[in-house]
């Protein structure tokens, strides 16, 4: 992995982080993590026990590799985070805890439908999928941008 400047977008630059974002390929992005992994692995103060999370598309990313590196991952925890339909997931695979966060006003699959439809489909295959409630909690009167900025 290299750092390239010309591949970043501030904050405020939405466009060009709408850009970017469309670049990203799902093995790109599993390459990327198995790259942090392994230096995380290689780290004298680290257990072997890694976790992923991510806000947004972070959060389904995180859920992704999850899913990728059931090795490697032992806790994921996606806040407000939702995946495309064509992401290649394995839920059989996933050995994590998973403990999501959404927003009670998000939509698409970050919608607290589809949040219960994956908590639901975890625990259908006696995965630990959990919350503060022993559920998915839903953060009230919050969209998924108004939840973290």
């Amino acid at each position: 992995y290299s750092f390239d400047k010309d591949n970043v977008a501030a904050y405020t630059d939405m466009p060009k982080a709408m850009g970017l974002m469309g670049k990203f390929t799902d093995e790109k992005l599993v390459d990327d993590a198995g790259a942090s992994i392994k230096f995380l692995k290689s780290q004298k103060n680290v257990n072997g026990k890694i976790g992923a999370t991510g806000f947004c598309m972070g959060g389904g990313l995180a859920l992704m590799v999850a899913c990728q590196r059931p090795d490697a991952v032992a806790a994921c925890a996606p806040f407000y985070g939702g995946m495309r339909p064509d992401t290649p997931v394995d839920w059989d695979a996933i050995a994590a805890v998973v403990e999501g966060h959404y927003a009670e006003n998000d939509r698409g699959t970050a919608s607290p439908e589809a949040a219960r439809e994956l908590e639901g489909i975890l625990r259908g295959k006696g995965k630990s999928a959990t919350g503060v409630k022993d559920e998915f909690p839903l953060d009230q009167s919050t969209e998924n941008a108004q939840s973290w900025t």
